[in-house]
């Protein structure tokens, strides 16, 4: 939650306000799905799963 803090910080002291609300929200709501949604093993694992696969296909398909 401090990075979440400092963003909103730094949103809130270069951005002009009606920008930096919608922002802010934006980057809460991002970070409850966030914990939410990985704090589960069943999801986690499964979409590191998927997401390794998808990177090493690649790599596969750039080498041969």
């Amino acid at each position: 939650m401090d990075s979440e803090k400092s963003i909103q910080k730094i949103i809130g002291e270069n951005t002009p306000e009606f920008i930096s609300k919608i922002i802010i929200s934006t980057v809460d709501k991002l970070e409850d799905f966030r914990v939410n949604t990985f704090n589960s093993k069943f999801i986690f694992y499964p979409v590191l799963i998927i997401f390794l696969f998808f990177i090493l296909r690649y790599i596969w398909n750039r080498i041969f």
